[in-house]
């Protein structure tokens, strides 16, 4: 390419670094945009990449190229977890939920009982203040995984098994080591309900809701309900 040519021309110079990491960037975003596909196309630009930002900065530790180029490695091996599941799971079935990430081969898991009523801790903006209430929550099961790795620093996904839980509310955490904290760490977590009830409301005519609760797996109408019913109100003062 125009760059590569570029970058020979000038390889005696420390800007030929800024050329390099030129090089760098244009893989790193095919590297970014890459999807699966039967040809492996683009699947490992993100490790040529890195290569490109190694060579600058051994070349030329001190340039301006180099900075760059530091800059754009940390990226690349910048790490990522994040986890999601259905917002309500069947009672005693094992369900599955979607790990998304990147540079991380294993990671830790521990399912926590959830309170009934929203604690305004975990509306903190800090996500340290609200992983430290989270920790110090009942831990119901915990365990760790080993994730598919395979070193093209490119963001992946996988399902992972959640053994069956009985009924309730849960808070799933997963972190790179097993302290749960955010110093050092990529951790994460996601909210779910463990019920076999399901509803569907229908606004009459006259301003009134028909509610109509079901068994969540067969959809059956169930009798003998009882149900509390909320309406939020919103008050600008």
């Amino acid at each position: 390419t125009a760059l590569e040519q570029l970058a020979e021309q000038y390889k005696t110079s420390p800007a030929s670094t800024e050329v390099m990491h030129k090089m760098a960037l244009w893989y790193q975003e095919k590297g970014n945009s890459y999807q699966p596909n039967p040809d492996d196309t683009d699947k490992w630009a993100n490790k040529k990449a890195l290569e490109i930002c190694e060579q600058a900065i051994e070349k030329f530790p001190d340039s301006y190229g180099a900075d760059m180029c530091t800059h754009l490695k940390y990226r690349i091996l910048n790490k990522s977890l994040s986890i999601r599941t259905e917002e309500v799971n069947l009672l005693n079935e094992p369900f599955l939920a979607l790990v998304s990430y990147k540079n991380v081969k294993k990671v830790y898991f521990k399912v926590l009982n959830l309170p009934a009523k929203h604690n305004q801790r975990l509306t903190q903006p800090s996500q340290g203040e609200r992983l430290k209430y989270l920790n110090s929550l009942p831990v119901v099961k915990s365990w760790s995984e080993e994730l598919p790795d395979e070193a093209d620093y490119n963001n992946h996904t996988v399902e992972i098994k959640i053994d069956a839980l009985a009924t309730g509310n849960y808070a799933i955490l997963m972190s790179e080591n097993e302290d749960f904290v955010i110093e050092n760490n990529v951790v994460n977590y996601v909210f779910t309900k463990v019920s076999n009830l399901a509803y569907w409301q229908r606004n009459e005519s006259n301003g009134k809701a028909r509610l109509v609760i079901v068994d969540r797996k067969t959809g059956e109408p169930l009798s003998g309900v009882k149900a509390e019913y909320f309406r939020g109100k919103y008050n600008s003062n």
